[in-house]
């Protein structure tokens, strides 16, 4: 097979800025808390600003724009909803999230864009998603391989994430949940955006915003 004939694939990432929303002050304070503890730990900055992750994989490069004329279709008929933010908490490898309840505007949402993109992922899946730690269920891993993310659709977990630190025990995961309980209160967002971030790493880059007009 030639070099022009193998696809080349790209990390895409379509979420919601929750970088306007009123919880921003306290997840930012949450995030530097974390940095203070670890010094790796990536701050918010402009491309790396505190979001829900509707849906994350890697599609061809050459998909990119069909992509986003997707996105915008969608968010021409979507009007604004508000979501209750609950508490934060971790996952067991050592991210550390701000747990959101799921409710029908945000599933329904969600829903509509995995199924109008999984149709532009081609051959492609993201290397992150094959790392070896990482254990799947077996509805995970058949995820994985019809949608490219294993926490799609009825494995959709809505979260804000406010950093990683790896290499923790449970305990000390549990004493920093703790702590990150002081900087909230359980309120309600509402949802008016939809944005899409490429790249990998530090160097992802916002190419597409759209705010809801409804």
């Amino acid at each position: 097979m030639s070099k022009s004939q193998i696809e080349k694939c790209v990390w895409i990432g379509i979420g919601i800025d929750v970088g306007n929303t009123p919880i921003y002050n306290s997840l930012k304070k949450m995030n530097k808390w974390l940095i203070s503890r670890h010094k790796n730990l990536l701050p918010f900055t402009i491309n790396n600003r505190p979001h829900i992750n509707l849906y994350d994989l890697s599609i061809p490069e050459k998909n990119i724009n069909s992509v986003i004329k997707e996105i915008q279709k969608i968010v021409l008929h979507q009007k604004k909803f508000s979501i209750s933010t609950d508490q934060p908490t971790h996952f067991l490898f050592g991210t550390f999230f701000l747990k959101l309840l799921l409710n029908k505007g945000l599933f329904g949402l969600h829903s509509d864009i995995v199924k109008k993109i999984v149709g532009l992922r081609g051959n492609c899946i993201d290397e992150d998603y094959l790392t070896l730690w990482k254990k799947y269920s077996k509805q995970e891993k058949m995820l994985l391989v019809k949608y490219g993310n294993p926490h799609v659709l009825k494995n959709f977990f809505p979260h804000i994430t406010l950093g990683f630190i790896k290499d923790l025990k449970e305990g000390e995961m549990l004493k920093i949940d703790g702590e990150l309980q002081k900087f909230i209160k359980r309120t309600e967002i509402v949802i008016d955006n939809v944005y899409v971030v490429v790249g990998n790493g530090k160097k992802k880059k916002i190419i597409a915003s759209f705010p809801f007009i409804k």
